[in-house]
């Protein structure tokens, strides 16, 4: 398995965590993995939000992340981002920006449509989001006095005095929010004690977007009102509105906030546009992660996917930015010896906002002679030691075929089907997540069967067992759940098994091995296909026309006249381009020719054609 594919995996999972309300890294710890995988040319971090099957509704105009500029300690000492938050904001050619807290909730955008509330949605998805109306409006005002589209990005929070006197028992406000807006109910107690803080107004007008400044409008609509202040692009403007922000977050904030945002005035947004994943007119400056001391009394084991055994840090209870912390991941069974991460040992643990923490440094290692680890898996075999993971060997691990299945059912994006549903199906004799699509084999009385009782939910169910008429090869690989398999990976066998074009390098040769005429996996894929062939179509690679040019995109078409992805790709294929990965690419499609996404970075430092989506 390569690594950049198990940091990308690692990133995802980060992620889909983090907007589910039980994060397993620290912000400073994902901030500086989505650095590394940004450096070394990955898609993974241009995808928006978290995989949320809820998440069906438009946003009118995408949710983008920030990029970040992280505080940071050298030496003991505290460095802040100074040089490059004031490249940026000089870069901008804007004399005053906007500075309002970086609150940790989680985003919604509220929606108006000719004065009207028309509806609240999560982020989701970066373009889709699920709808949360129900459990916000009564934070909203139900009308405003502006025609057209008009969208109010925000964060939904709870305050930190409330939490302490009503929901201690839970983890932390964030968690407690995430958990009410997913949540199919409306309690109505925790509901009311939620609200929601607005941080940005797009009011969508012919000509496009027009930004409006937050003082402006706050100076009319009844919302829950943002500390806002101002800065000039200055070292010392900056390390002054620093502190202040800081003196806000520890004083007087009523929400838990974990940096600032900067945002140049609303008049220059439109003209400096976005890039595929955050705007060209805001920059995150995060605080320095919350740091404390405790002890490790003892080591837990987490079976991963691949049948590797994670150790997690038992820590002594400590409080650390507001709630209680008593786990730390240790990464890896190489770590823990290494480190000597274990019971006795005396750590220093950091985080920001209410992630789980990390283990910033070994103050005093402890006692390696008292670790100790599992010997044998659940399944009965011998578990292994390579140096750096302990893990299980057998092909035939119940536990990482679990994982397997899991995967592949989670693959076929079934809303409503979550681990619990997952499991009773494992539990009924499914192994393969595409036989969930056979109806001879799953039908309304084998969902009674499983303790399904008929009403909405076994409804439901078939629906969206139905659904999913089509797959493509690369659908069949992923379910199939081979160690290492991407999409990038399967897209590509896809294509091999389907005998169109396609690209193996630099692809994990353990992965694509036996896929060759008359290997295993390949005698498997084509037993699967012959399987389901009877029940959902498969939908072969389209051949590449000869003298097609390959071609990648970056941000969105729908300004020269596309309203999907999809509607220019079709132009584009009609005028000889087809859709590639950045690195096969001769041409980049943008939107914006002064944007500073990845992508565009990367285009020009090999020398990529770039054009504008209206030149085809």
């Amino acid at each position: 398995m390569s690594q950049t594919f198990e940091l990308e995996q690692l990133y995802l999972q980060a992620k889909e965590a983090y907007y589910s309300g039980f994060p397993i890294m620290s912000d400073d710890e994902f901030d500086s993995l989505e650095k590394e995988l940004l450096s070394v040319g990955s898609t993974a971090p241009h995808i928006v939000g978290a995989n949320d099957r809820k998440a069906k509704y438009s946003h009118p105009s995408g949710m983008l992340s920030l990029a970040k500029h992280q505080a940071a300690t050298v030496d003991g000492k505290l460095v802040l981002p100074t040089a490059s938050a004031v490249n940026w904001m000089l870069g901008t050619g804007c004399g005053l920006f906007e500075i309002s807290p970086k609150f940790d909730g989680n985003a919604a955008n509220v929606i108006y449509v000719n004065k009207k509330l028309h509806q609240i949605l999560s982020r989701g998805v970066g373009n889709k989001g699920r709808d949360i109306t129900d459990k916000v409006k009564h934070r909203v005002p139900k009308t405003i006095d502006l025609d057209g589209t008009v969208e109010i990005r925000g964060e939904v929070v709870l305050a930190v005095e409330i939490f302490n006197a009503k929901y201690s028992s839970f983890k932390n406000p964030r968690n407690l929010v995430a958990g009410i807006l997913n949540r199919d109910d409306n309690p109505a107690e925790t509901i009311a004690d939620i609200d929601f803080v607005p941080v940005e107004v797009r009011h969508h007008q012919p000509a496009g977007i027009l930004h409006i400044e937050m003082k402006e409008f706050l100076k009319t609509w009844e919302f829950t009102k943002p500390f806002i202040t101002y800065l000039n692009p200055s070292a010392d403007q900056f390390e002054i509105v620093y502190k202040l922000m800081e003196d806000y977050r520890i004083n007087k904030s009523p929400f838990q906030l974990d940096g600032f945002v900067i945002k140049t005035e609303a008049k220059l947004r439109l003209t400096l546009g976005e890039n595929s994943h955050d705007p060209n007119w805001a920059i995150a400056i995060k605080f320095l992660p919350k740091e404390a001391i405790t002890k490790i009394i003892d080591i837990s084991w987490q079976y991963g996917k691949t049948g590797e055994l994670t150790p997690v840090a038992i820590m002594e209870p400590i409080d650390l930015d507001g709630s209680t912390v008593s786990r730390a991941s240790l990464f890896n069974y190489g770590y823990l010896i290494n480190k000597a991460a274990c019971p006795g040992a005396i750590v220093h643990i950091a985080k920001a906002g209410d992630i789980i923490p990390q283990i910033i440094k070994i103050v005093t290692p402890g006692d390696i002679t008292k670790i100790n680890h599992p010997t044998t898996c659940q399944c009965g075999a011998k578990l292994k030691i390579d140096g750096i993971h302990l893990y299980c060997p057998s092909d035939d691990c119940s536990v990482k075929n679990w994982y397997k299945f899991y995967l592949g059912v989670r693959s076929l994006g079934l809303d409503g089907v979550g681990a619990a549903m997952i499991q009773q199906f494992w539990d009924a004799g499914f192994k393969n997540a595409l036989d969930l699509l056979n109806p001879a084999k799953m039908n309304r009385s084998q969902l009674i069967k499983l303790g399904i009782k008929d009403g909405k939910i076994l409804d439901n169910m078939i629906k969206e067992l139905t659904k999913v008429t089509e797959l493509r090869p690369k659908d069949i690989i992923i379910t199939m759940g081979f160690e290492g398999m991407g999409n990038t990976i399967a897209t590509q066998l896809g294509n091999y098994l389907s005998g169109v074009p396609h690209d193996f390098k630099g692809l994990e040769k353990a992965v694509i091995a036996g896929f060759e005429p008359g290997g295993s996996k390949r005698l498997a894929y084509n037993k699967l296909v012959n399987e389901i062939s009877g029940f959902v179509k498969i939908i072969m690679p389209e051949k590449i026309a000869e003298g097609s040019i390959g071609a990648e995109f970056t941000g969105s078409p729908k300004s020269a006249g596309y309203k999907t992805k999809e509607d220019f790709l079709a132009a584009a294929k009609a005028k000889g381009y087809h859709h590639v990965g950045l690195k096969d690419a001769k041409v980049l499609f943008v939107d914006d020719l002064n944007s500073n996404s990845s992508k565009m970075t990367t285009a020009k430092a090999k020398g990529i054609k770039i054009m504008l989506y209206s030149e085809i």
